[in-house]
């Protein structure tokens, strides 16, 4: 068993695991996933170009087993018996200090190639490898330039694409430069697809520095890795202090959940998880910014705001991914609604909005009264009508994938309406009456067609039908709507849901646990478990905030639960100081994308909603 060490402040918290996974990231949406060994072809070291990740390294691995794991703001640092290795991912390449013997292993392609024909790793056509001697600071630097080149076939009669890799290290080496078949567990499990043949390139010996970069050509890429490593004291401490001033004040806990959340910001906005939902979705990251509100980090949430203001479609929707890539997400209006309304409730409470140019008030004003003409076309009977696979629960498995009328649908345009309104008002204009009479309509559509006895319907099928399904989606129409009933109703509702979702370690399934439909185990990417009994750790956090809400004492006990479910997924499973995107429902373990941001955020709020409880306690 593995220790792992989280420093938060220079405070440790300290967990164990028998297989633990670091990450790593930096603005330009690079990567660094490591475990010895890794459990996933997406393991290793990712970079970003315009179009493409590329991976450049599968691991560089000590053979002893791995000891310890130390993770703090900027840096990993694992240690095996007497070797010792800490990891530096820069904005131009990967740095590492290492102590022992350690293996570098190359896995050279884009993401998703998985062809293994006409792999080919060389410095010209004669030589695999150059490694070239230069004296720095009477020590030997070796240098090893890498051409990898990509052929459509194993005539090697077509290039595909190539990449320019280099090594410079300080450490003693020799060239290793076989090819070797390896198994990943984790996509084995998940049925995924991948290239079991590595390329082990280089053996590092004794006490040194390693610096790998890319580059456009061989020059480029050599030169990348030279300044890294001969300035790399002044590099490491240039980038350990950068964001340090920048860090919110919050508690240990509520720290670590900001930092799993973070790893997955770049410069044009948050990306969804790693390592494979790495495109910025905006449903997700529209969630993800319920953290960014609790870190008051209001530049970054209205930049974020205005990117999705900015593509609307003339229809009133807004793309799944930015950018758009033709794909629609029924709930993402609604949510780009709800963090607006939170934005200027939040701001407003701190005198603050002052923040918000008025040409941007106005902008959005106008743009959130558009989304809600349009809808018009979509509302039916007062209720506003989805597409099979358009909401959050975007798969369909032997079901309708819930096309309907749906109850997170609903409250969130009622969000929408109120951050118009409340746009309006500041811009002191008044409401359309008829967009006032839909929030209306719909109000009383959800009341008289949602409502049967103690439940809160999760929707209505397309043929007009109530589904009387239970799922978790009350507590996300809460999380948008609260005011949509009195607290005493929804801890009804809560009330009749919460035993047939609860899952005895601390969390929900995604469906009744009696319904026929339910799956105990994560099914990976056999879709059949996804929203038909996994539990999603977002969803969990959400419930536990509304469950606190309106009644903390009532649900006192699941509360305690969640959230100790959510910190265990944190400290210690998958990847380790990361929020997964959701568990098997008959044992917690960390299943799906091992890193997502909503996961984060939203744990992150339900650690500062206790704080908040506590605090007013004292």
């Amino acid at each position: 068993m593995t220790r792992i060490i989280h420093l938060v402040n220079h405070v440790p918290i300290h967990a164990k695991n028998d297989d633990p996974h670091f990450l790593l990231t930096n603005q330009n949406g690079d990567y660094l996933l490591l475990g010895n060994p890794n459990n996933s072809n997406y393991g290793g070291y990712f970079v970003r170009d315009a179009e493409h990740y590329i991976k450049i390294l599968a691991n560089i691995v000590s053979s002893n087993s791995l000891d310890a794991l130390e993770i703090d703001e900027r840096k990993a640092t694992r240690s095996a018996g007497t070797s010792m290795q800490e990891f530096f991912l820069l904005e131009h390449g990967l740095l590492m200090n290492g102590k022992g013997t350690f293996t570098l292993t190359l896995d050279c392609k884009r993401l998703y190639d998985e062809s293994d024909v006409g792999r080919m790793y060389a410095v010209d056509h004669q030589e695999v490898f150059d490694a070239q001697p230069i004296s720095y600071n009477n020590r030997k630097v070796n240098i090893i330039d890498i051409t990898y080149t990509k052929h459509g076939d194993n005539a090697l009669s077509r290039i595909a694409y190539v990449v320019h890799v280099s090594i410079a290290t300080t450490m003693s080496m020799k060239l290793l430069l076989q090819w070797r078949k390896c198994d990943y567990s984790y996509d084995a499990r998940r049925g995924t697809a991948n290239t079991p043949w590595v390329f082990d390139a280089i053996q590092l010996d004794d006490e040194g520095a390693v610096a790998i970069a890319v580059g456009k050509s061989p020059a480029y890429a050599q030169q990348r890795a030279l300044d890294i490593l001969l300035s790399r004291q002044h590099t490491v401490r240039k980038h350990t202090t950068t964001t340090l001033g920048d860090l919110p004040t919050m508690p240990a806990n509520s720290m670590l959940a900001w930092r799993a959340l973070t790893l997955l910001q770049r410069k044009t906005g948050i990306m969804a998880g790693l390592p494979w939902f790495f495109q910025e979705w905006s449903r997700d990251e529209l969630i993800a910014l319920g953290g960014f509100l609790e870190a008051k980090k209001y530049t970054a949430i209205i930049g974020i705001l205005d990117k999705w203001y900015s593509v609307i479609r003339n229809d009133g929707t807004l793309p799944a991914i930015y950018p758009d890539q033709g794909l629609s997400s029924a709930d993402a209006p609604g949510w780009l609604g709800k963090r607006t309304r939170d934005l200027l409730k939040q701001l407003s409470e701190e005198n603050a909005l002052q923040q918000l140019p008025k040409e941007t008030i106005i902008r959005w004003r106008d743009a959130t009264g558009h989304i809600l003409d349009s809808s018009k076309q979509r509302i039916r009977d007062g209720l506003l009508w989805n597409d099979k696979n358009t909401t959050w629960m975007d798969t369909s498995y032997d079901d309708d994938g819930r096309a309907g009328a749906r109850i997170e649908i609903q409250a969130l345009f009622l969000a929408l309406f109120d951050a118009h309104a409340h746009l309006c008002t500041l811009t002191k204009t008044v409401v359309e009456k008829e967009r006032s009479a839909l929030a209306t309509a719909m109000i009383n559509s959800i009341h008289s067609r949602l409502v049967i006895g103690e439940q809160l319907l999760d929707g209505i099928h397309a043929d007009g039908s109530p589904d009387i399904t239970v799922r978790p989606n009350i507590f996300l129409a809460w999380y948008a709507a609260p005011k949509l009933f009195t607290a005493k109703e929804w801890t009804q509702f809560f009330h009749h849901a919460l035993p047939q979702l609860w899952l005895p370690w601390g969390g929900l399934s995604s469906i009744a646990v009696t319904d026929h439909q339910f799956h105990d185990s994560y099914t990976g990417e056999n879709v059949a478990s996804y929203h038909r009994g996994d539990s999603w750790y977002y969803v969990n956090n959400i419930a536990a905030i509304a469950m606190r809400s309106v009644d903390p004492e009532a649900f006192k006990a699941a509360i305690a639960h969640i959230t100790a479910a959510s910190m265990r997924d944190l400290v210690e499973q998958g990847i380790v100081g990361c929020c997964s995107e959701l568990s098997s429902a008959g044992h917690q373990e960390a299943a799906g994308c091992h890193a997502q941001a909503w996961s984060a955020s939203t744990l992150l709020e339900l650690l500062q909603q206790e704080n908040k409880s506590l605090k007013t306690l004292r």
